[in-house]
């Protein structure tokens, strides 16, 4: 990753990725890894500054299901990846922890290009990317195809859940030991086209597409304090498979003068994901009860977007645009059977469907102030909610999201920048329907029609130090999130554990980044990113209220060692990182730390073959913990998944080198 330049915009931070042997054998999601102030902990979630709530856009725009796409959008595609811990009004105001931008290659070197790689990991996994380019004149070409098999992963979990009785004391209520295998298969790939009929104008489609399908067997250990018999064996097996399209066409026109740019897209969007589990309840006196939940659902979401750019000599810039979304979202469930013999039989099922029209509009203004540079700007951001067979109150709502940037150099290597925004998260569809969807016999999940979107004001001040041999950063941040979102779990009567989103109250967090990335002489860089800060939550008429203030910290560590020329025989590239994520709260739901540890070793074995071997989770297993409280139980869960996974991976370019 190279260090942060290029900006075109005082409200971002940009890292270029250079078309290495490492870029071509990882996903997206790796090389996130290595990006200053972003966090991927061991389950995959990106974080940024410490908030998990993160927009992640390719090429400006949202996709389907990002983090799908992130893991099959090959490094070496990726021309660059904006980092937006407080964005402008250019961008969509959803996302209260920030937006996250990949960039795609558009342009390729003259003639054959590209690469292909094969890997194969120690669980069993084995992946083919092809990744070709092809640029003759004005049309470019450039895609991907990636099939792969997951292995064989093994994931224990316990779950212990108590409930409170009329004296206010905590009674065992069930117990779960289980074990579950999980194999999965998938094929995805993507196209690029770009035409530029001429030097100012440039048409482009871009698609991508994927299917795959994920097998699981297990067995469970049930304690049931209150079902008759009490201790029970229960085996399942389910399947779950997905599918999706995204395609843009983008229109791009260069104005006569300088740096004035009209663009105009329409993307369409598809993503359907179908799940089928059974399970198998036996007794200890040989009776038994089944068990079938079947799932559907699909989001599908069609966007037209206009931006133009319109430069006012060479310090001035106006900025105006605006998008028309429409989103739809549709999901079903089954389910039948009992949950352990001699209980009552259940037959379920539900029905949700629903859509909303996003409409927005947005200007910014950058100018020059005080030896500096001022940028202004306002988004008109809101939806419009229908839902087919629900009798809701009206969600409706739009709202003004004001943004502030400025940015002055105190000295030859020394920058400040200043600046503010509100952002909101938008609730789903399926977390507004209050229809009751089963994960397995004794959980379930249901909307909430009461949630109202939460609100963040964000407020930052950065110095920047930018050096021959380093780089150094340090931000102060100060987030207020209104009607923040909790997880509330509730038993029932039947002992099924109910999960629903609530507004929980107000979050406030303060605290403070810092990044430095240098070398220490010419063959060993080094990165260093840790953040700290100070959570206070405030519940809403929720008693006793479940939690208060508390620390939020992370961070994470990489070293990179190279020898050689890269992309010539002989050269070495070894690569050690670590990732922290400190535990997390918001309000009734816990989780606690993770650690991710993982070491590489590049070499090229000719000018165009070049290994990788890569040990991912040096520590060892990664075991997730996590605690839900409410005014009726405690659930307490824990999970453990097989690590220490190690990839030998080889690639070799297409391209031919260059002439030494």
């Amino acid at each position: 990753m190279a260090p942060a330049q290029e900006r075109s915009s005082i409200d971002r931070t940009t890292y270029l990725v250079r078309d290495t042997p490492e870029a071509r054998s990882a996903s997206t999601l790796d090389l996130l890894t290595r990006v200053p102030f972003v966090e991927v902990t061991p389950s995959g979630q990106v974080r940024l500054l410490g908030s998990g709530s993160v927009k992640i856009l390719i090429d400006g725009k949202p996709v389907a299901d990002a983090a799908t796409m992130i893991r099959n959008l090959q490094g070496s595609q990726v021309a660059r990846i904006e980092v937006i811990t407080n964005p402008s009004a250019q961008f969509s105001a959803q996302g209260t922890g920030g937006i996250i931008n990949i960039v795609t290659r558009q342009s390729t070197a003259a003639g054959i290009g590209g690469s292909v790689t094969a890997n194969a990991d120690s669980f069993g996994a084995a992946e083919l990317k092809v990744s070709p380019t092809w640029t003759r004149g004005q049309v470019s070409l450039s895609g991907s195809l990636d099939p792969s098999h997951g292995g064989r992963t093994t994931v224990r979990h316990d779950e212990d859940r108590y409930r409170v009785d009329p004296n206010g004391a905590l009674v065992l209520d069930r117990l779960e030991r289980s074990i579950t295998r999980y194999e999965t298969d998938n094929l995805s790939g993507n196209l690029l086209v770009s035409y530029k009929p001429t030097a100012k104008q440039t048409i482009s489609l871009t698609g991508y597409a994927g299917e795959g399908e994920s097998r699981s067997s297990g067995t469970a250990d049930l304690v049931f304090e209150s079902a008759p018999g009490g201790s029970f064996r229960q085996t399942s097996d389910g399947t779950s498979s997905f599918g999706y399209e995204d395609v843009t066409a983008e229109y791009r026109r260069e104005g006569a003068q300088e740096g004035a740019v009209l663009t105009a897209s329409a993307k369409y969007s598809n993503f359907d994901w179908r799940t089928s589990d059974s399970y198998l309840t036996a007794g200890t006196a040989g009776t038994s009860a089944p068990f079938e939940a079947r799932s559907d659902s699909n989001h599908s979401a069609a966007t037209l977007k206009l931006d133009y750019v319109r430069p006012f000599g060479t310090k001035r810039r106006l900025s105006i645009g605006g998008s028309l979304a429409r989103m739809r979202d549709e999901s079903s469930s089954r389910e039948e059977g009992g949950l352990f013999p001699g209980g009552p039989a259940l037959a379920l099922s539900s029905d949700v469907a629903g859509s909303y029209l996003e409409e927005s509009a947005y200007a910014t203004y950058q100018a020059p102030l005080l030896g500096g540079t001022l940028l202004p700007g306002l988004r008109f951001e809101g939806r419009r909610y229908s839902f087919a067979g629900a009798a809701l109150p009206s969600l409706d709502r739009h709202d003004l999201f004001p943004t502030l940037h400025f940015e002055r150099k105190l000295g030859k290597t020394l920058t400040a920048h200043l600046s503010y925004s509100r952002r909101v998260d938008w609730p789903s569809i399926e977390s507004l329907d209050p229809s009751l969807r089963f994960n397995d016999p004794t959980t379930a999940y249901a909307g909430n029609p009461a949630l109202r979107p939460q609100i963040t004001d964000s407020f930052e001040a950065k110095l920047s130090i930018q050096g021959r041999r380093r780089n150094f950063e340090l931000t102060a941040y100060s987030r207020r999130t209104e009607d923040i979102w909790s997880q509330l779990s509730l038993l029932d009567d039947d002992d099924v554990l109910v999960t629903r989103q609530v507004n929980f109250g107000t979050r406030l967090l303060r605290g403070a980044s810092a990044t430095v990335q240098g070398s220490i002489g010419r063959r060993l860089r080094y990165s260093f990113n840790g953040h700290v800060a100070d959570r206070r939550l405030n519940s809403r008429g929720f008693v006793p209220p479940p939690a208060g203030v508390g620390v939020d910290y992370g961070g994470s560590a990489n070293l990179d060692y190279r020898d050689g020329t890269e992309g010539r025989r002989g050269a070495d590239h070894v690569t050690l990182s670590a990732r922290y994520s400190g535990p997390s709260d918001t309000g009734f739901s816990r989780v606690r730390s993770s650690l991710g540890t993982d070491a590489s070793w590049s070499h090229a074995l000719t000018d165009r073959l070049s290994s990788l071997v890569k040990v991912a989770d040096l520590e060892g297993d990664n075991v997730f913990r996590s605690t839900s409280v409410s005014a009726t139980g405690v659930s307490r869960e824990a999970s453990r998944v097989r690590g220490r996974r190690i990839t030998v991976s080889l690639t070799y370019s297409l391209a031919r080198p260059p002439p030494r």
